[in-house]
């Protein structure tokens, strides 16, 4: 929102076991990383953006 023009999320529980954090400045994404608690392969869309992304579990992808 602009009210927050710039922050961060940490350990956003998203579905399929993913935990995400990400950061944003000026209404843009500017860090996303992705830890997942088992292994497996997710499409990742975010902002026009699409990413093929391979977890392994506990292990930290950055996506930004």
């Amino acid at each position: 929102p602009q009210a927050w023009p710039k922050g961060s999320v940490r350990s956003f529980r998203a579905q399929d076991q993913v935990t995400v954090s990400f950061d944003w400045a000026d209404g843009a994404l500017t860090g996303c990383a992705l830890v997942s608690a088992r292994d497996q392969r997710l499409r990742v869309l975010c902002g026009g953006n699409t990413w093929e992304v391979s977890l392994r579990a506990g292990e930290t992808c950055q996506l930004m």
